[in-house]
């Protein structure tokens, strides 16, 4: 378990957190590219950790419900020529009742289905939101590790550790 944010020393990501990527289309672009190289002895590591983070953002934690009380899972979008309209967010069942709308999984890859920076960045307010963080909320790298790696969990993997 990270008992920190991993901060990159180089590139164009310089000085950033990965965490902190994920919370971004070109960042998790970025690391989905990343996570896609081969492995050396040079970046196992590095590799193992980016992977795991991607693992991780797979499935969020979903903390807001639907108005028929189950954890919600997909943000309903409307297309309309080159426009998107963003609708709400529901669960798998209520997505059953579809009115027209397209359906798109609350999860960070899902940031790569929208070509337009401005859709992307309404994508993962929303996707914020359903996590339990507030939309607009500047994520620092420490915060952003949290949200991956709760305290509670890395203090529990702390707990477990030998002492030899």
């Amino acid at each position: 378990m990270p008992r920190g944010p991993y901060v990159l020393r180089s590139g164009k990501f310089k000085g950033k957190a990965i965490e902190t990527l994920m919370f971004s289309a070109k960042g998790y672009a970025f690391l989905a590219g990343v996570a896609r190289m081969a492995e050396t002895d040079a970046n196992r590591s590095f590799l193992r950790r980016v992977r795991s983070l991607i693992e991780l953002g797979k499935n969020p934690e979903i903390k807001v419900f639907c108005k028929c009380g189950r954890p919600v899972a997909f943000i309903s979008v409307k297309i309309e020529r080159s426009d998107i309209g963003f609708i709400g967010l529901c669960c798998a069942e209520c997505r059953c009742s579809s009115n027209g709308y397209s359906y798109v999984p609350l999860k960070f890859s899902s940031v790569l289905n929208f070509s337009v920076v401005m859709d992307q960045q309404r994508f993962l307010r929303y996707l914020k939101q359903a996590c339990g963080l507030a939309a607009d909320e500047r994520m620092t790298a420490q915060k952003a590790h949290d949200f991956f790696y709760p305290p509670c969990q890395v203090a529990k993997a702390k707990q477990l550790e030998l002492p030899f």
